[in-house]
């Protein structure tokens, strides 16, 4: 897909990912080696032979692209209709309301730590940008060591929480893109592992919680357990 909306527009690009999920900092050694031999091997051919133009750009690219595939978009909808309850959500809207004449912006990682404490989560990774609020409330026992910047760095922080034995581990970047690293069992549906960072579970759950604590009108309640920082 294409990614970086919200980067300078010179380093958008393509996200890659392997059957098991994203390319890692670690796979990135082998594919740049690869990356420059093959681009010696081009820069060597003639220009008459080779497959790009005097700009960089492929002579004879296809300009369509490939059929959709239902079987990966209909997992993805299973993923979340085998977790919530059947209809859980019918009828529900989110009313946004000023609190005092003022907005009050909900950041990505606020919200993160929103789904976290609904899932019960044992380890949590995130990366040193994250709210502090996270070290403050009951998520405080979670959190793994902080990561650099970026999904890859925090789904290798998720992989080792695993390999310690944590049962319920999830991660997000702190401008928002929630991943879990392991199935987590709640009221006996499962979400499943998904290395991945998406705003899917974190949409769903918000107004899930506030019908949970029968609220509709104010998310107050929901990040009223968060500390003010």
């Amino acid at each position: 897909m294409v990614t970086g909306s919200h980067i300078p527009f010179d380093r958008n690009g393509h996200k890659l990912n392997t059957s098991t999920g994203e390319l890692l900092k670690k796979d990135e050694r082998l594919i740049n080696a690869n990356v420059d031999r093959v681009r010696e091997r081009l820069l060597n051919e003639l220009y008459a032979e080779s497959p790009f133009d005097d700009r960089g750009n492929l002579r004879n690219a296809k300009s369509d692209l490939p059929p959709v595939l239902g079987e990966g978009q209909g997992a993805y909808i299973r993923r979340y209709l085998d977790f919530f309850e059947s209809e859980v959500l019918q009828g529900m809207r989110l009313l946004v309301a000023p609190e005092g004449g003022k907005l009050r912006f909900f950041g990505g990682d606020l919200l993160g730590m929103i789904v976290a404490e609904f899932l019960g989560a044992d380890a949590v990774v995130v990366p040193i940008s994250t709210n502090d609020a996270i070290d403050r409330g009951p998520l405080a026992p979670a959190p793994q060591p902080k990561t650099k910047i970026g999904s890859p760095y925090v789904i290798a922080g998720m992989q080792a929480a695993v390999a310690k034995g944590h049962r319920r581990v999830c991660g997000w970047e702190a401008n928002g893109g929630f991943l879990t690293g392991s199935d987590i069992n709640r009221n006996d549906r499962i979400l499943t592992a998904l290395e991945y960072p998406n705003s899917v579970i974190d949409i769903a759950i918000l107004p899930y919680t506030l019908k949970e604590r029968k609220n509709r009108n104010s998310k107050d309640r929901v990040h009223g357990f968060l500390p003010e920082i």
